[in-house]
């Protein structure tokens, strides 16, 4: 699993996540919007990398990809809203 995180010159953020689907997933662009507002506390980052998952459709077997999607959401949100 892989996540690819960037904030543009323009101050816009764009994340990817990769490894949990067929191909790469982008984080819906509201949640990329409020983690580019900055000034996001724990509880927040919590919420907006739920929200960013809101949609996933884990099959039988691997389930566990969502909660390491969300680990690896929380740490670039907390990175990119600093």
């Amino acid at each position: 699993m892989s996540i690819a995180a960037a904030r543009r010159r323009d101050g816009a953020i764009r994340i990817v996540l990769g490894g949990i689907a067929p191909r790469p997933w982008r984080v819906p662009e509201s949640v990329e919007e409020d983690v580019a507002s900055g000034g996001l506390d724990e509880d927040s980052i919590a919420a907006l990398a739920e929200r960013a998952l809101y949609d996933a459709e884990p099959l039988s077997k691997n389930g566990y990809k969502v909660a390491l999607a969300a680990s690896l959401l929380r740490d670039a949100m907390r990175e990119l809203a600093a």
